[in-house]
């Protein structure tokens, strides 16, 4: 939240749009490397099978709402280790995979604030998140505003 030095109002960092993509691959991985956990790059065809099952799984399946999804139980759904996908998150989309998640699960509730009039903790719980106060803090981070102020900005 930023003070408006002039008129004293609360502005937030409204979204540009409220859908976004996970659409850019890394180009610098080199291809055709092996796939041992401890020690591989991920190839471009790797890459692109990877993301197009995360797209399935997270656009289409929105397995992001699970509240204990773990990297772990998303790797054996994808057919991959959890050292592999983790690199793949880290090296191809510059992000952990909570960060991953959790920019889902931010989008998803932006969404519940801007179109209905659920409490905070029905829109934190629906969207996937564990407790009131983690989806405040990562809304905050992402947002700079509370869900509060900014239902109070998107709503008429």
């Amino acid at each position: 939240i930023r003070d408006d030095l002039v008129t004293g109002v609360q502005t937030c960092a409204l979204p540009i749009s409220n859908l976004f993509s996970y659409a850019s691959i890394c180009n610098t991985i080199a291809a055709d490397s092996p796939h041992d956990e401890e020690n591989s790059s991920i190839s471009a065809e790797s890459a692109a099978t990877l993301k197009a099952s995360l797209t399935k799984l997270f656009e289409e399946e929105h397995l992001y709402l699970e509240p204990k999804l773990r990297l772990a139980d998303l790797a054996l759904q994808l057919g991959t280790n959890r050292t592999y996908l983790s690199q793949y998150f880290n090296q191809c989309l510059s992000v952990t995979f909570y960060e991953f998640v959790n920019n889902y699960r931010l989008a998803h509730a932006e969404r519940l604030l801007r179109t209905t009039d659920y409490t905070l903790e029905v829109v934190a719980h629906t969207s996937g998140f564990n407790s009131l106060s983690t989806f405040r803090r990562a809304f905050m981070a992402k947002y700079t505003c509370s869900p509060q102020a900014y239902r109070a900005q998107t709503t008429p």
